[in-house]
């Protein structure tokens, strides 16, 4: 199944909430109709002209005014119809700006002419929520023709059905499917929002102190978990010396119900190259140890955004220790001489910012008691941070902007 890269979604009747034709609203604000054989025929047959970009829509309007019916010019008359029509839907915009935060790219698709193309994009500032808008007059064709579509799947680069497409015209949305475009007709937007989040995957994340005892319960939220790649990034505990039981441990739950573990490490390597090595693999893992010497490695190969990019289209993230504090938005909170110490080079401590909140791992385990009633707890004890504490026998399972932790029995 291919996931969506692109949504398309129209204009009138979608982005702009649904509106009685201008003539309508005319005809029971003035108590009188616009002329049947001038305005109205003209917009049953030679406007299809201007919204092709074929002809001006002014120039076509000057001569066909009846006094009798509209007293005013023919920019009046423009302004009364764009001004009766321009109200957006903000539940769209929202759903909108949520999977612009996945890195799904967002695009307008409208039938109009250029005066109202203008108006939409500079006066109300539609553009201003897309990534890019086709109107047919600058197109060269409508959504009723296919080759509407085809310049627009030219333009965005993509495979046609890497394309969602909503139209409340069912007509148009047959003209989208002739050429591969998942076309759908909008009918009201519970059914929307529901109908586009099939297509998306979703921003997933369980931060644990260990893997050992929650592994079995994670894989409980995870479709066709086994076989799945993972990348276990080792980096954080590299410094460690002995033989790093706590890590075989986590790598043993992780391989023992069914994920493909390898090992990995960011160190030494660029941006573009953990880009291209972590593209194939369907869960990122980062490993426990030290946050503070992984933070600085993540820094020094300046991956941050390629590790926050994966997430959002998809990739599965499971943070172990070191590993579920460095995704929160910073880890100054867990600051302790001791461990910067072993990160020279650390330049802040801005985290990933995969959450907003910050985990402090292994809480109740007698070997960090010292850590957090030592000096942890009075560093933290501030009303800046959104602090999680988390035993070994629980996780935060995250799902988009929804978060629970969840807990397993002892």
């Amino acid at each position: 199944m291919n996931m969506i890269k692109a949504l398309l979604l129209d204009a009138d009747g979608v982005v702009i909430k649904k509106h009685d034709y201008f003539s309508n609203r005319y005809k029971k604000n003035f108590g009188r109709s616009l002329n049947d054989d001038g305005i109205t025929n003209f917009f049953r047959n030679d406007y299809k002209k201007t919204a092709a970009g074929k002809a001006d829509l002014k120039e076509l309007l000057r001569g066909r005014l009846d006094s009798r019916s509209w007293n005013g010019t023919v920019d009046d008359l423009l302004k009364y119809w764009f001004e009766g029509e321009r109200e957006l839907d903000d539940e769209i915009l929202t759903v909108v700006k949520s999977l612009k935060s996945k890195g799904v790219n967002c695009y307008l698709v409208s039938d109009n002419e250029k005066y109202r193309a203008d108006y939409l994009l500079n006066k109300v500032g539609i553009k201003r929520y897309f990534d890019d808008t086709f109107f047919s007059c600058f197109v060269g064709y409508t959504k009723s023709e296919p080759d509407f579509f085809k310049a627009v799947i030219k333009k965005l680069k993509l495979k046609p059905e890497e394309i969602d497409y909503w139209d409340d015209d069912p007509k148009n949305v047959e003209v989208a499917k002739s050429v591969g475009i998942n076309g759908k007709v909008y009918k009201d937007f519970t059914e929307f929002k529901e109908g586009v989040q099939k297509g998306i995957k979703m921003k997933r994340l369980f931060l644990t102190s260990s893997l050992k005892r929650v592994a079995k319960d994670i894989v409980k939220y995870i479709e066709n978990y086994k076989g799945m790649k993972l990348a276990f990034i080792t980096t954080a505990g590299e410094f460690e010396t002995g033989n790093k039981q706590w890590q075989k441990e986590d790598i043993d739950a992780l391989v023992q119900v069914g994920f493909k573990v390898f090992d990995y490490t960011i160190t030494g390597k660029t941006d573009e190259r953990i880009k291209s090595d972590l593209n194939d693999v369907d869960v990122i893992c980062f490993s426990g140890g030290n946050p503070f010497y992984l933070l600085e490695k993540i820094q020094k190969s300046n991956c941050a955004e390629v590790i926050r990019d994966l997430v959002l289209k998809g990739k599965i993230y499971i943070g172990i220790s070191a590993g579920s504090e460095i995704a929160g938005p910073d880890i100054y909170s867990i600051y302790s001489k001791g461990d910067v110490r072993k990160a020279p080079n650390l330049k802040g401590y801005k985290g990933l910012g995969l959450v907003d909140f910050i985990i402090f791992p292994h809480w109740g385990k007698k070997d960090f008691e010292h850590v957090y009633f030592g000096f942890r707890l009075k560093h933290a004890y501030t009303t800046n941070d959104k602090i999680i504490l988390l035993t070994n026998y629980q996780y935060v399972r995250v799902e988009d902007d929804m978060y629970k932790i969840e807990e397993v029995e002892k």
